[in-house]
C-alpha cells in the first residue's frame, strides 16, 4: 500500500532539521568505518587539526575545533596517554603547551584521513565538485564570522 509523502510542515524550512537529516544520513557509515581507529569525533578533529598546524597551544586547538578549553583537557589528556600527540612547553612562554603529532599520531591520523575523505565522498556521491563546494561554503557561512556582516557565529 502506497501512502503520500508526509507534509513535515514548518520543518521542511528548517536548516538545523535538514542537517540533521543531513548528518543521520551520513553518521552511521562513519561510526561503523572509524572505530577501527579508536577515535572520537572530537579527537579526530584534534588529530586532523594538529596535521595541518603542528605546535598549536591548547587555545589555538580549542578554537581550531570549536571547543571550550576546559572541555578540550580530557581529550589532549586522551590523546597524550594513547602517544598520539605530545606536550611541550613554549620556549618564549613556560606557561603555554605546544601540542603535535608524534609518529604514531601521524601515522594514524593519515590513515583516518583517507578513510574519512572515503566515507564523504560516498555521502555526497549525489552531489557535483561545485554542488559540494557551494553546500560547503554555504554552511560555512552560518557558523564562520562575517567580516562583511560583522555577524559572529
Amino acid at each position: 500500500m502506497m501512502h503520500d509523502p508526509v507534509d513535515q510542515g514548518l520543518m521542511s524550512q528548517l536548516i538545523g532539521y535538514h542537517c540533521r537529516r543531513a548528518f543521520v544520513a551520513v553518521e552511521p557509515f562513519s561510526h561503523e568505518r572509524m572505530a577501527q581507529y579508536g577515535l572520537r569525533p572530537a579527537e579526530f578533529a584534534v588529530l586532523g587539526l594538529l596535521h595541518a598546524n603542528p605546535a598549536l597551544s591548547q587555545k589555538q586547538v580549542a578554537q581550531g575545533i570549536n571547543v571550550a578549553p576546559p572541555n578540550l583537557a580530557p581529550i589532549l589528556d586522551r590523546l597524550e596517554a594513547r602517544g598520539l600527540i605530545t606536550r611541550e612547553r613554549d620556549s618564549a612562554d613556560r606557561r603555554v603547551h605546544a601540542f603535535s603529532l608524534t609518529p604514531q599520531g601521524l601515522s594514524l591520523c593519515i590513515s583516518a584521513e583517507k578513510t574519512v575523505l572515503e566515507l564523504e565522498n560516498e555521502a555526497a556521491a549525489g552531489l557535483t565538485p561545485e554542488e559540494r563546494r557551494q553546500l560547503i561554503r554555504l554552511l560555512q557561512r552560518l557558523y564562520l564570522p562575517s567580516e562583511e556582516t560583522g555577524r559572529a557565529p
